[in-house]
C-alpha cells in the first residue's frame, strides 16, 4: 500500500472539513478559531485558556485575545481557579445563549452527517481514526528527539 498517498488522501478530507467549519463561522461573522472556542465552551465551560490551547490547537495569543474580545462583549467572565494563576473561563447568561445557538446548530448538523453510517461504521471509524493519531503522535515524538 502506497502509505503517502494515504495520507495525502487523509490530509485532503481533514482539511476539506476544517474548510466547512471555517465557512460555518463565516456564515456568523466570526473566524475559525472563534468557533472552535465556543466549541469548547459549549463542551467543556468552566475551563481554562490552557485547557483550550492544548486540547484544541489554538495558540495562546489567539485564545487570549478572542477571550478578551467575549469578556467585553459580556459572553465570558473569568473566575478564579485552583491556584492564583488559573482562571477558569465561564458563560454568561447571554455567552450561553449564543454559543449555544451556534454551536447546538451545528452539532445538529453534525450529526445530521452520519445518519448515512451505521452504528458500527461510525465506531469503527473513530476507533482508526484514534489509532492513527495516536500513533502519528508516537512517530512524529520520535522523530523529533532524533533531531535534538
Amino acid at each position: 500500500m502506497d502509505y503517502i498517498k494515504q495520507i495525502e488522501l487523509l490530509t485532503n478530507h481533514m482539511c476539506k472539513a476544517n474548510i466547512i467549519y471555517a465557512e460555518y463561522a463565516k456564515h456568523h461573522h466570526m473566524t475559525y478559531n472563534k468557533l472552535m472556542i465556543y466549541y469548547a465552551l459549549n463542551l467543556y465551560a468552566p475551563c481554562t485558556q490552557k485547557n483550550i490551547v492544548e486540547e484544541w490547537g489554538i495558540a495562546k495569543q489567539t485564545v487570549h485575545a478572542i477571550i478578551k474580545d467575549m469578556i467585553k462583549d459580556d459572553l465570558v467572565r473569568l473566575e478564579a481557579g485552583d491556584n492564583k494563576k488559573e482562571k477558569l473561563i465561564t458563560l454568561t447568561t447571554k455567552g450561553k445563549n449564543e454559543v449555544a445557538t451556534i454551536i447546538e446548530r451545528l452539532m445538529r448538523i453534525e450529526a445530521n452527517s452520519m445518519t448515512i453510517f451505521s452504528d458500527t461504521e461510525i465506531t469503527e471509524t473513530i476507533e482508526t481514526i484514534g489509532k492513527l493519531t495516536d500513533r502519528f503522535e508516537i512517530e512524529l515524538k520520535s522523530e523529533m528527539r532524533k533531531l535534538k
